[in-house]
């Protein structure tokens, strides 16, 4: 089995083709058709055909030099039109989650979090070493370009475009905890995930479940209003501005920012306990608001 390297994560692999125009003016009418009525489509087709026999040849042409120049020519659209430019908040509308089932021998939050904390830097650590074995299905690789942005990672809102922030290993050697509306830098060995033993490991994870329970035994409960969490739930041209406005009031709240966005990720030590699927889903969608920061790539409730 090759081995992953983030360095050049798609090395292998073939770069994305660009569809045949008839084959994408086959899609278009396939997927418009359950759209509109019979008079409606009709026309529809006109306007089409016309395009296809105008302006499609030399956009296409266009597309082919782009493609031909470029390692991925949908990506940077892909990124900006759907996402960075979008000015909607991340919550519901660009975030996702999903959830894992029961452990069979129920453990203490703090337990928990502390050994998922070790199984998420021991899977960066195959990452960045370059020893994670390639993604494939039914024996084909997969692109794996996107795991350079799963640790270290931050999404910032800009003034009328987002952009994305990938922190160096030796800034990020450190994971935030958010409790109660309340955020925690959680410093890590430089060698947490490396190299360890059975007795090592252990150490550590006993280690960060007496540091995580500190935090739940003492952090005392934030007043929602004044939670950083739920301006990143805002509309992406409000949280820039009220963004703007915190790092320019303090070069504090701007460091304090920094440490926050550059962790390797986000644990949120949750104090809801959701029963129904409907109330789960809820609480991991944004629960309410003020142990999030849903500008982070990865986070774990």
């Amino acid at each position: 089995m090759s081995q992953f390297s983030i360095d050049n994560p798609s090395a292998t692999l073939p770069k994305l083709p660009v569809p045949e125009l008839q084959d994408t003016i086959s899609h278009f009418k396939n997927v418009v058709q359950p759209l509109f009525g019979t008079a409606e489509f009709k026309a529809c087709l006109a306007k089409l055909d016309h395009f296809a026999t105008t302006d499609a040849p030399t956009l296409q042409a266009r597309l082919c030099e782009r493609a031909a120049h470029c390692s991925n020519w949908l990506e940077e659209w892909w990124n900006d039109y759907a996402y960075f430019l979008n000015r909607a908040s991340l919550c519901f509308n660009v975030n996702y989650f999903f959830g894992f089932r029961r452990t069979q021998q129920p453990q203490a939050q703090a337990r928990l979090a502390a050994i998922l904390i070790d199984s998420a830097l021991r899977f960066r650590d195959d990452l960045e070493s370059g020893s994670l074995e390639n993604d494939s299905t039914r024996g084909k690789p997969m692109c794996m370009h996107q795991y350079q942005y799963m640790f270290a990672t931050c999404r910032h809102p800009g003034e009328t475009r987002d952009w994305t922030e990938v922190y160096s290993a030796e800034e990020s050697r450190h994971v935030t905890i958010a409790h109660k509306g309340r955020f925690f830098a959680l410093h890590l060995p430089t060698n947490m995930a490396t190299n360890k033993s059975d007795s090592d490991r252990y150490t550590a994870i006993r280690s960060i479940e007496s540091q995580l329970q500190a935090v739940i035994d003492t952090a005392e409960q934030l007043d929602r209003s004044k939670s950083i969490g739920l301006l990143t739930a805002a509309l992406r041209d409000d949280w820039y501005a009220a963004r703007e406005c915190l790092s320019q009031i303090s070069p504090e709240n701007a460091a304090s920012l920094r440490i926050l966005e550059s962790s390797a990720f986000l644990v949120s030590l949750e104090t809801s306990a959701p029963v129904t699927h409907q109330e789960f889903s809820l609480a991991c969608h944004c629960s309410d608001g003020a142990s999030r920061y849903f500008d982070k790539n990865f986070q774990i409730l």
